[in-house]
């Protein structure tokens, strides 16, 4: 993201657990004004075609909560691969992030609440990839670290 040049930018995971198709989706609220839009599996327009294990699901849950718990965040599903953002924006908060793994989503969040960006969370279609990468044992462990470095970090904001 910091290098990227375009008026926007879509992050998506690299096994498409999310179909292409659903930048449409998340570019028509941009259109209409957000500056962050984030695609969701828990909202009541996603169509999750194969699930995680419930292990899966009650970890991100529970992380969920302790977002909003910890850093005020009110959304369903800060951890879904599938983002779009305005360019400018996201450059401008990417720049000032310290977190580099799974909790650079809800940093971005966070620091767009700071900026007072408007986000939206936008039902998408979505797949189970069942290769995934994140550790149950460990990656918890570092995002819930995570949540008290980025309510507790100093950020250099210019607003």
């Amino acid at each position: 993201m910091k290098k990227s040049k375009g008026k926007i930018v879509l992050i998506a995971d690299a096994d498409l657990s999310a179909p292409i198709n659903q930048f449409e989706k998340l570019y028509d609220e941009l259109k209409k004004g957000y500056e962050i839009v984030i695609g969701s599996r828990s909202t009541k327009d996603a169509e999750v075609i194969i699930t995680q294990p419930l292990k899966r699901i009650i970890t991100g849950k529970v992380y969920n909560l302790l977002v909003i718990f910890f850093l005020g965040l009110n959304f369903k599903d800060t951890q879904c691969g599938f983002k779009l953002f305005d360019g400018e924006k996201i450059r401008n908060i990417i720049k000032i992030c310290k977190l580099n793994n799974f909790s650079i989503d809800v940093e971005v969040l966070f620091l767009a609440k700071s900026f007072n960006l408007k986000v939206f969370e936008k039902g998408i279609v979505w797949k189970n990839n069942t290769f995934s990468k994140v550790s149950l044992i460990k990656d918890p462990l570092i995002m819930f670290v995570d949540l008290f470095r980025i309510r507790f970090s100093i950020y250099n904001i210019n607003k």
